[in-house]
């Protein structure tokens, strides 16, 4: 099974393990639409980078690997 918010690639509810069939998130395309979506997306995100210690030092570090010459 897939954990909420997401869907198996073969849309059964159940699948055996390494069957080839993989999990998927469950996107919905006008959720800038929506605020009730916005919001869970948002809680969702809170959720995920509550965990790290350092934030900023972590931006920073994605911003220094990000940073590029253009020419």
């Amino acid at each position: 099974m897939c954990v909420p918010g997401f869907r198996s690639s073969s849309n059964q509810d159940r699948f055996i393990t390494n069957d080839g069939t993989v999990c998927i998130e469950n996107v919905n395309a006008n959720c800038h639409l929506d605020n009730v979506c916005i919001a869970a997306n948002i809680n969702k995100t809170l959720t995920k980078i509550r965990s790290i210690k350092e934030p900023v030092a972590l931006l920073q570090e994605v911003y220094r690997n990000s940073v590029t010459d253009l020419s």
